[in-house]
């Protein structure tokens, strides 16, 4: 059950991270969109955002039989904001940072 629920979960999470990404584009220049897209650092917080998302998941279903996959891929997609919601109100609340603008930030993936 572990495995089953985890991976609905992170799945859940990746769906809701593209339709983030999806609202990025549209947010960003495309250079800047383009620099986020091959950045490691990206990608490395997607896939450890998803696998706490995938955890938590699995616990708050664990212990329950009769869970539904969509409750699991929900739980997934809420424990998404739960992980990430802390580091965006962190981000919205300081200043304005004047600096490189090619150079991707915590506000660029966050906001």
């Amino acid at each position: 059950m572990f495995i089953e629920r985890f991976w609905l979960g992170f799945v859940g999470a990746i769906v809701f991270e593209i339709i983030k990404l999806y609202e990025m584009m549209g947010k960003l220049e495309s250079k800047k969109f383009r620099s986020i897209m091959t950045s490691k650092i990206y990608w490395i917080m997607i896939i450890m955002m998803a696998a706490a998302s995938g955890f938590i998941a699995w616990g708050i279903n664990d212990g329950y039989d009769n869970v539904s996959t969509w409750q699991v891929i929900m739980s997934g997609i809420g424990a998404r904001t739960l992980v990430t919601k802390p580091i965006e109100l962190n981000i919205a609340h300081k200043n304005t940072e004047l600096g490189d603008k090619s150079k991707i930030s915590l506000k660029d993936i966050y906001s």
